[in-house]
């Protein structure tokens, strides 16, 4: 009984002694991400706020019995800390902390004054450097130390200068982490998945479509661009796109730390004074201007490289409404990094022709305008037996031809997504081989109120060519309540509006009407 007396005693006096020593999990064994549309994401800079992803990281952990502190270092640093989830811990969670107060130049001075540090300056002639020990007495903005019992400011000897720190200050942070306190009732090993949502990455989809010298068929590539505007690189992860506007609050957000910079603080001298900025490894989670240079952007996406014969292609899957897409391999997905990977490789896709001419409801021209330019479209059909048969995720396309000189450019266009079985448009350049001439013929008040407006068009299409032309008017609402009344050839429902489609004998002229009512 004694001996169990001394025991509890013992638990309980461990238990009263507060939280272990904190337990580190310096990096996660392997990472995975699914990474979100975002039509505000990929702006080439961290914002906080704008790309989308699941991380999902495998760590192994070991605990001791009671309560204690774990810390995950090298989360995403756009980590949204209140979406963590932790399992595979038999432990009770008690609570979870993100420290984002990461090291900067301005930071550091910061979180340093009253310490001792060394002043380096390096003479201009003889590249000979000087080392002196000084006491930081205020920064960021206006750096003082006092050096040799006098004060100084760094960055007026008119010589290159910079400090060194023994050491980083306990209050920052090298990298972002996330920490939480959990209760366990044995101590052990475990394998845990951290699960979160982070911010800063984003994917879009990118199309080459090069018509060939038939000029019936194209070959279409497509590609999956992946753009981390973050500063954390996730290594050899397998990675899913989802296709797809995704609901989300918006207050899904990382915390953005303030970068501070470090500024001299010189009195008027007439000298030209160069000093060197304080160089110091680790991330930062928002760069600002510092001395007059902007942290620079990462470049523009790459154009989509040529396809490989036989490459490996993203798998395509269900996701509820959504589509997911899964890389053929993992990949590194490196911080402030761009690149792509193949979705889509079809070849000999056919194509119709398709004149168009767009107006909108309510619209007038100027009557002294003879003919008008139409849009040149390549129509497909995406389905299998025309060589496609795939859901195609809205993006941007390039459309090049193939000439007896080689390659050339035709046009770009973006696009909305197109479902299998939906015909599926790429708008390839204005033409004058088939020019319109429209016409508003009357407007007139209608209506009970005389509220309504109604319009009567009439639009003319040339054909100069020397083949049948297919040809369409577009008429769009944009959610105003327009009613066609009256046409010559019948609308139908086609890309958010109505078309009147027809065919254009060669060198035919035609003229069609119709009649719209605009209510206000």
């Amino acid at each position: 009984m004694a001996r169990t007396g001394v025991i509890l005693a013992a638990w309980l006096a461990a238990l009263m002694a507060g939280p272990a020593l904190a337990q580190v999990s310096a990096k996660p064994d392997s990472v995975a991400l699914t990474i979100y549309q975002d039509p505000n994401g990929g702006r080439g800079y961290y914002d906080g706020r704008s790309g989308l992803a699941l991380v999902t990281e495998w760590r192994t952990i070991e605990i001791p019995a009671g309560q204690s502190r774990i810390t995950f270092r090298g989360v995403a640093a756009g980590i949204v800390p209140a979406t963590a989830a932790l399992d595979g811990l038999p432990a009770t969670m008690v609570e979870r902390n993100q420290d984002y107060n990461l090291m900067s130049p301005g930071s550091i001075i910061a979180a340093a004054i009253g310490e001792p540090v060394k002043l380096v300056r390096t003479n201009r002639v003889t590249g000979v450097e000087t080392v002196r020990q000084a006491v930081l007495r205020s920064g960021p903005n206006g750096v003082i130390m006092e050096v040799d019992g006098g004060f100084e400011a760094l960055g007026c000897s008119g010589e290159p200068e910079r400090l060194v720190f023994d050491k980083v200050p306990d209050k920052l942070s090298p990298e972002p982490t996330l920490s939480m306190t959990v209760r366990a009732r044995a101590a052990g090993t475990y394998r845990v998945r951290l699960t979160y949502l982070a911010v800063g990455l984003n994917w879009k989809a990118n199309y080459v479509a090069t018509v060939r010298p038939d000029g019936r068929s194209l070959d279409l590539t497509g590609w999956i661009t992946l753009s981390n505007d973050s500063a954390t690189t996730f290594t050899d992860a397998p990675t899913q796109v989802v296709a797809g506007d995704v609901a989300r609050s918006p207050k899904t957000r990382a915390t953005v730390a303030q970068g501070q910079a470090k500024r001299p603080a010189c009195w008027p001298t007439g000298l030209n004074f160069a000093y060197q900025e304080i160089v110091v490894t680790g991330n930062r989670v928002q760069r600002r201007e510092m001395d007059g240079v902007m942290a620079m952007a990462p470049p523009a996406p790459p154009p989509p490289p040529a396809p490989v014969q036989d490459a490996p292609i993203a798998e395509q899957s269900e996701l509820g409404d959504y589509k997911l897409y899964t890389l053929p391999y993992p990949t590194t997905v490196a911080a402030r990094q761009t690149k792509q990977l193949l979705m889509l490789d079809a070849d000999g896709v056919a194509f119709d022709r398709v004149y168009r001419f767009t107006s909108w409801a309510g619209e007038t021209w100027n009557p002294d305008v003879e003919r008008r330019p139409v849009a040149l479209m390549l129509r497909m059909k995406n389905r299998k037996e025309a060589g496609l048969g795939l859901p195609l995720p809205g993006g941007n396309a390039m459309i090049g031809q193939e000439t007896a000189g080689g390659r050339l450019l035709a046009g770009e266009f973006r696009f909305e997504n197109s479902a299998v079985g939906a015909p599926f448009d790429l708008v390839l350049q204005e033409s004058r081989q088939v020019e319109v001439r429209p016409t508003l013929v009357s407007k007139k008040a209608k209506g009970r109120n005389k509220r309504d407006t109604e319009y009567v068009y009439s639009v003319e299409a040339v054909n100069n060519t020397e083949a049948p032309a297919s040809f369409e008017v577009r008429l769009v609402d944009y959610g105003r309540l327009a009613k066609v009344t009256r046409s010559t050839v019948k609308f139908i429902p086609r890309d958010g509006g109505r078309v009147m489609p027809f065919v254009l004998a060669a060198g035919e002229r035609r003229t069609v009407g119709y009649t719209v009512v605009v209510r206000q």
